[in-house]
């Protein structure tokens, strides 16, 4: 016999002989259980139980056989479920003269990562940093792997990726793959292009003095400009007359040097 919610109520049954008749009489209650369920992090669930007697009901659910406080109606319901609300919920559907546990379970499985955030494109001149960043959603922990031009960079392995002193050589397109159990999320391309970084310009001097040299220049503005010096003009041998503080307007900057030499060479060095 299929059994509905309408077939719940009270039966008698009357047997009868020469003797006379003896009758009984039973409640059937029907119960619907609720069903096993499936979601992600941060799904809203419901479990429900359908029921039917003909004497009054009393529900109460239970989470890994420990009641829910307030959970005493039909149906149950958590919201923006995590890892941790995975396991065996129970519902005990009793009357006056019975009581029965029913238990489903709730999986929970992780969210994939989305991009919310993608890394910016740059334009920085040789020698000024540059920092791309990521932000995602979905359930962590994430781990991240960023390329330049689709191919992995060794150690760039986290939310960020920083870049201390651009070259020529570092422009491209920048990616970032952010993983977690559940699958990745590629983000779109963040391209970093490298100008040439500004020269100082040399001016001719002053007057100087018996004995003292005199170097003017033209610096570049907001980055330092070291002056070095030297007896001859080759590669070796140079060492820092001074160190020139960015300066915040483009003008003309004299210094001096003390030596006793018949001639010197000067060149500026810039560093951010």
């Amino acid at each position: 016999m299929n059994v509905q919610l309408a077939d719940a109520a009270s039966y008698t049954v009357l047997a009868t002989n020469s003797s006379g008749i003896v009758s009984n009489t039973a409640a059937l209650t029907v119960v619907v259980p609720p069903g096993n369920q499936t979601n992600k992090v941060g799904s809203n669930i419901t479990f429900t139980v359908s029921a039917a007697s003909p004497q009054a009901l009393s529900y109460r659910w239970q989470f890994k056989g420990v009641d829910i406080a307030g959970a005493t109606g039909t149906s149950f319901t958590t919201n923006n479920v995590l890892l941790g609300s995975a396991g065996t919920y129970s519902v005990i559907v009793s009357n006056t003269a019975v009581a029965a546990t029913y238990s489903v379970t709730l999986v929970v499985t992780a969210a994939p990562p989305v991009i919310v955030t993608p890394p910016a494109g740059a334009t920085v001149t040789a020698g000024q940093p540059v920092t791309f960043s990521v932000a995602a959603s979905g359930t962590g922990p994430f781990s991240y792997q960023w390329l330049k031009n689709n191919v992995n960079i060794p150690g760039g392995t986290g939310s960020s990726f920083n870049l201390l002193r651009t070259r020529a050589a570092d422009a491209g397109s920048y990616t970032v793959s952010v993983m977690n159990s559940a699958g990745n999320a590629l983000s779109a391309a963040a391209v970093l292009n490298v100008s040439a970084p500004p020269q100082p310009l040399a001016v001719p001097p002053p007057a100087a003095a018996p004995g003292r040299f005199l170097f003017s220049f033209i610096p570049v503005v907001g980055l330092t400009n070291t002056v070095l010096t030297n007896g001859s003009p080759g590669l070796a041998g140079w060492g820092v007359l001074t160190n020139v503080p960015p300066p915040a307007t483009a003008g003309t900057i004299t210094v001096s040097d003390a030596v006793a030499s018949p001639g010197r060479f000067y060149r500026v060095m810039v560093m951010p």
